[in-house]
């Protein structure tokens, strides 16, 4: 069996995996993830009220606020399972080596989920949100394949 490299295009709210032979830089779309919450209103989320404190004396109340920002909660939900597949991938050997083109502030999210096994297999990388490129024109964001 041919060694097989793989190219992932990722932002908040899509992946892409593109798998094609080591030796050649033939793109083959494989498959893509999509995360629909991506795109709902914080309050699409959650459509639950926040909760309210009446104090021991008075008639006066305020509401409580919610402690964490659903729409980065879901984004880090989106990011594990993301890294869960690399990871169960990399553990296979699925790949022998990885592309990523995935937008900075998604990297950062899931640059931690990661394995030292798929982070040894990284062979080069790019903070840009490619997913709408074209396949053609892919390659040229990254310097190693200028």
């Amino acid at each position: 069996m041919k060694k097989q490299s793989w190219l992932i295009l990722a932002n908040s709210g899509i992946m892409k995996i593109f798998k094609f032979p080591s030796d050649t830089k033939k793109l083959v779309a494989s498959e893509t993830t999509v995360f629909p919450e991506r795109h709902l209103r914080p309050h699409d989320l959650n459509s639950d009220k926040e909760g309210r404190s009446y104090p021991s004396k008075g008639h006066q109340s305020s509401a409580y606020e919610r402690r964490k920002d659903l729409k980065k909660t879901e984004e880090e939900l989106f990011a594990t399972k993301i890294a869960e597949f690399l990871n169960k991938a990399a553990r296979d050997n699925d790949f022998e080596k990885l592309y990523l083109a995935i937008s900075k502030e998604f990297f950062g999210i899931l640059k931690p989920k990661l394995s030292d096994e798929v982070r040894e297999k990284i062979a080069e990388q790019t903070n840009k949100d490619l997913i709408h490129e074209k396949l053609h024109s892919i390659w040229s964001h990254f310097p190693s394949q200028k």
